[in-house]
């Protein structure tokens, strides 16, 4: 784990802090823990969408080529091979961004 010695974060009032204390505590976490898994959340939330947004294209085109050419739905084993390996390291980045809290 990295610490960054020094890093304060600023709140306008008191009433700020208590609302992210009452919101961590809702978590069952710790303020600043809360604060770091919202940092990170929204660090990462472009790539997230990105991400979302390239497997719901890949699922467009895939169900579309399977519309015109019918004889082509049925890959070859190495492609479906391919394919199940893809979706496993997807699977394993999107569990590691969730262990991580970056997940959006």
């Amino acid at each position: 784990m990295t610490t960054t010695k020094g890093m304060n974060v600023p709140f306008a009032d008191d009433d700020e802090l208590d609302v992210v204390r009452r919101a961590a505590a809702a978590a069952g976490m710790s303020t600043r823990e809360y604060i770091r898994q919202a940092a990170l959340t929204q660090a990462n939330a472009v790539p997230t969408a990105f991400l979302e947004a390239a497997l719901e294209a890949h699922a467009y085109v895939k169900d579309a080529f399977a519309e015109v050419l019918p004889e082509d739905g049925r890959p070859n084993e190495a492609y479906r091979a391919a394919d199940a390996e893809a979706g496993r390291r997807l699977a394993e980045l999107d569990a590691g961004d969730q262990a991580r809290g970056t997940a959006a």
